[in-house]
């Protein structure tokens, strides 16, 4: 079995691909494919941004994610809510 280094993995509708996130402070983040037979991760992305919920198409042909600027990642937004003001 091989563990990829990404997040929000999601499966095409025939079962032989898997998108995911990657994401990093210094870099942003983009989209990867990779095949559930292995191999290595391509990028599906272009722009760097903070993605996230990445879900194929129900025909498998397009991938759709929730893009939003690095920034907003950075200084507004965590996982559990907003930041509290201090």
């Amino acid at each position: 079995m091989r563990i990829i280094d990404g997040f929000q993995p999601s499966w095409s509708p025939d079962g032989k691909r898997l998108v995911f996130v990657r994401w990093n402070a210094r870099d942003a983040g983009h989209v990867w494919l990779i095949d559930a037979s292995g191999g290595e991760a391509v990028r599906v992305s272009e722009v760097p941004a903070y993605y996230t919920s990445p879900v194929f198409t129900p025909d498998g042909r397009e991938i759709v994610a929730l893009r939003s600027s690095n920034a907003l990642r950075m200084h507004s937004y965590m996982e559990y809510g907003a930041q509290r003001q201090l």
